[in-house]
């Protein structure tokens, strides 16, 4: 039996110091989500990001105004939103301009078909992988 094996646990010390060092910034990780979801969904404004045109989170008070549970709207097209074709396009427009903030005022669709205008402030986000999203305050006229 070959006894040298057993004699040199450097490489699983290793292995055990990267996996606890893995774990550490996991456990950072999920208290970051935590506080950033916490300060999301109890802004007292409503709040979007999209991406693409689709809502890729949203917080409490926006479902709030539009009358949507929060993760109905995860994944949907923006369009569900907004009171017509005209509207969602409109808005578009705006986004496909080369401007880093804007601020309109548009017509939205609440879900029980209640129509509402809305001040709606866009600003357009790219982060360090390049992924443009939007961030949308939805604010009561």
């Amino acid at each position: 039996m070959n006894k040298t094996f057993n004699r040199d646990t450097s490489s699983l010390e290793k292995i055990r110091s990267m996996t606890e060092q893995l774990n550490c910034k996991e456990r950072e990780l999920v208290r970051a989500n935590k506080r950033f979801r916490a300060i999301l969904d109890h802004a007292p404004i409503g709040m979007l990001m999209t991406s693409g045109r689709k809502i890729i989170d949203a917080n409490i008070r926006v479902g709030e105004m539009l009358g949507y549970d929060t993760k109905d709207l995860i994944g949907q097209s923006t369009r569900i939103i907004y009171d017509s074709d005209e509207t969602f396009d409109y808005v578009g427009r705006l986004l496909a301009e080369d401007k880093k903030e804007f601020t309109c005022r548009v017509n939205m669709r609440h879900s029980d078909g209640v129509i509402k205008e809305y001040t709606l402030k866009v600003t357009k986000i790219t982060d360090d992988e390049n992924v443009a999203s939007i961030y949308v305050e939805f604010r009561g006229v």
